[in-house]
């Protein structure tokens, strides 16, 4: 009967530990003080479909709305002070941190929509 799991030659474990050990204080001296969340923009604009309620119906409705994402005061009242954008596979993902309000805490807030949603170009501005 053969074994599940064969032996490790001798030597190759000290040397698996010695490259992740080179790899681990490698990562920790290209760490930013930034956040990753993807590409920096000052304002962004497309066109999506997007669900609304119907209050006649009671029921959602598809509708094509533009969508805008910029830095400064929004439509909620907050004001945006950064804001990243990234494409993945399928997915556009915008992410905004917005100044801190009363509470002395600034909200991260992340707006997903499907790639296959969204109808012409997106605009991007960099900052």
């Amino acid at each position: 009967m053969t074994p599940l799991f064969a032996p490790i030659p001798f030597g190759l474990t000290e040397l698996y530990n010695t490259q992740l050990r080179e790899e681990q204080t490698a990562t920790k001296t290209k760490s930013i003080k930034v956040p990753s969340f993807g590409k920096p923009v000052s304002s962004l604009r497309f066109l999506a479909t997007v669900p609304r309620f119907s209050v006649c119906d009671g029921d959602y409705r598809f509708r094509v709305e533009r969508c805008e994402f910029s830095l400064g005061l929004g439509p909620c009242g907050r004001t945006v002070t950064a804001l990243w954008y990234r494409a993945d596979g399928d997915f556009l993902t915008i992410i905004q941190e917005c100044a801190p309000h009363e509470c002395g805490k600034s909200d991260v807030k992340e707006f997903v929509y499907l790639i296959r949603e969204i109808t012409g170009r997106v605009e991007a501005t960099s900052v």
